[in-house]
C-alpha cells in the first residue's frame, strides 16, 4: 500500500519537475523528461498531458513535423482525453503556419463543429478570420 502512494507522488513530482521546464522555456531538457516519464509511467494518468506537452515544445520552437506526428498520436491513442480540442487546434495551427490553408481551414471549421461554444472555437474563429484577412481563402 504505502509503495503505491510512494510511487503515485513520484509520478506526480516527475510530471510537475517537467511542466516546469516547458513553463521556464527549457523546451529541449522538458522533452527529454516527459518522455522518460512516459518510459517510467507508460500507463499513468498523465500520459495524455504528457504526450501534450512533448508537442507543444516541438510546435514552439517551430519544429512542426514532430509536433504534427506527436498531436496526431495523441488524438488516435487518448481519444476521449481532455487535452483533444486544444491538440486539434494546435494542429490547425500547424497546417496554418506550413501554409497548408485547405487543412488548416478544414481543421479549424471541424473544432468550431465540435466545441461551439468553447474557448478552442473562439481561437479557431480567429485563426480562420486572420486567413481570410491575409487572403488565404483556397
Amino acid at each position: 500500500q504505502k509503495s503505491n502512494s510512494y510511487s503515485k507522488q513520484g509520478e506526480q513530482a516527475e510530471y510537475r519537475k517537467a511542466l516546469a521546464m516547458v513553463r521556464d522555456g527549457q523546451f529541449e531538457d522538458a522533452a527529454k523528461s516527459f518522455n522518460t516519464f512516459l518510459d517510467t509511467y507508460p500507463e499513468s494518468h498523465y500520459a495524455d498531458n504528457a504526450n501534450y506537452w512533448i508537442g507543444e515544445t516541438y510546435y514552439v520552437t517551430r519544429d512542426f513535423e514532430p509536433a504534427l506526428e506527436v498531436f496526431t498520436s495523441l488524438i488516435e491513442v487518448f481519444p476521449d482525453s481532455s487535452k483533444v480540442p486544444d491538440t486539434r487546434l494546435k494542429i490547425g495551427y500547424i497546417h496554418y503556419e506550413q501554409h497548408d490553408w485547405s487543412a488548416a481551414r478544414e481543421e479549424l471549421s471541424s473544432i468550431v463543429s465540435a466545441y461551439p461554444d468553447s474557448e478552442v472555437a473562439q481561437l479557431a474563429n480567429a485563426r480562420i478570420k486572420r486567413m481570410k484577412d491575409e487572403g488565404h481563402t483556397h
